[in-house]
């Protein structure tokens, strides 16, 4: 999933960001696909049910974290600028 659209990524990356759930070890694999999509390694974000060791920002499916994904999206449009993409809430 791009954020806020796959035009914002093209023309600034730096004001997008990836969401990549990650199920199995073969979509591990897949992230440095990503970051010839997204060089800025702080704009991928990963969502797996395990907590991850990586460089780049990752949430894990419980109660606690998974709604700060949310939080933290909405958080990001609000820096950049960005008006296309909100939660409400």
């Amino acid at each position: 999933m791009v954020i806020p659209n796959l035009q914002s990524l093209k023309i600034r990356p730096d004001k997008s960001i990836i969401v990549q759930i990650i199920k199995d070890k073969t979509g591990l694999n897949r992230i440095s696909q990503l970051e010839f999509l997204q060089p800025n390694n702080k704009n991928i974000w990963l969502i797996s049910t395990k907590p991850l060791s990586t460089k780049y920002t990752t949430y894990t499916v419980s109660p606690d974290e998974y709604s700060n994904i949310i939080i933290d999206i909405n958080n990001f449009l609000k820096e950049t600028g960005d008006k296309s993409f909100r939660f409400i809430h």
